[in-house]
């Protein structure tokens, strides 16, 4: 998988929104690909003890675009551990995210 696949994934999901799909699902699949893309582009693993918070901390000491790595977290973490329901706004900004930390990807690659 490379970035324009990932960057491409995370399209598709907007895309099916349009379909249907649930805006909390967008969120959740866009954090994954996140991790997909930093693992596979910088080597970074999220280990399964860590958090979602202390894995953002990892990724931003790795030089990733902090506000975007948290912000990405944060709404992850609302809809996956806090039972918030997301809207069209949080998918946008769950995919303007990623697709800034795929562009940083780039940019070190």
């Amino acid at each position: 998988t490379t970035i324009n696949d990932i960057a491409g994934i995370a399209k598709a999901s907007l895309a099916d929104l349009e379909k249907g799909r649930h805006w909390n699902d967008v969120v959740i699949e866009v954090y994954a690909r996140m991790n997909e893309a930093v693992w596979r582009e910088r080597g970074v693993h999220r280990e399964s003890s860590a958090t979602p918070r202390e894995f953002a901390a990892r990724l931003a000491r790795t030089g990733l675009p902090a506000s975007s790595v948290e912000e990405l977290t944060r709404l992850f973490e609302r809809v996956r551990y806090g039972g918030s329901a997301s809207d069209e706004g949080s998918g946008q900004r769950a995919a303007a995210c990623l697709e800034s930390i795929l562009n940083a990807c780039k940019a070190t690659a």
